[in-house]
């Protein structure tokens, strides 16, 4: 697995459970698009990580190919979100695919040192 950081011009910010979709087009104009859990906490500077799949189009170049300055194109849907909550006595398990659960876990340990703080 491979965590990337995003830079995208004009971000306006994400929440917990948010997904981005990348697409890849080549030159001949083939396109491929996969989902990708945020796997940054809210607040904290956008980032995806991605599990390279055997023969997978998208994990493949992402974990193999890109370099720094690269751009991609890329989409998130608020639609896409986990309800926010207080932090206290309830008991959250992530269940999933592994870049849903460090998504969360990152969610997680930010609303733990904020309410650490308060």
């Amino acid at each position: 697995m491979v965590t990337i950081g995003l830079e995208p011009p004009d971000w306006p910010g994400h929440r917990a459970g948010q997904h981005l979709d990348v697409r890849l087009t080549a030159e001949d104009g083939y396109a491929a698009e996969r989902s990708y859990s945020i796997a940054s906490a809210p607040g904290e500077p956008l980032a995806i990580t991605v599990e390279r799949l055997e023969n997978g189009e998208v994990s493949t170049y992402l974990t193999e190919e890109l370099q720094a300055g690269d751009e991609l194109e890329a989409a998130t849907s608020a639609a896409d979100t986990i309800a926010p909550g207080r932090l206290g006595s309830r008991v959250e398990v992530p269940a999933g695919v592994a870049e849903r659960i460090l998504s969360k876990a990152q969610c997680l340990r930010a609303r733990a040192r904020s309410t650490l703080a308060a």
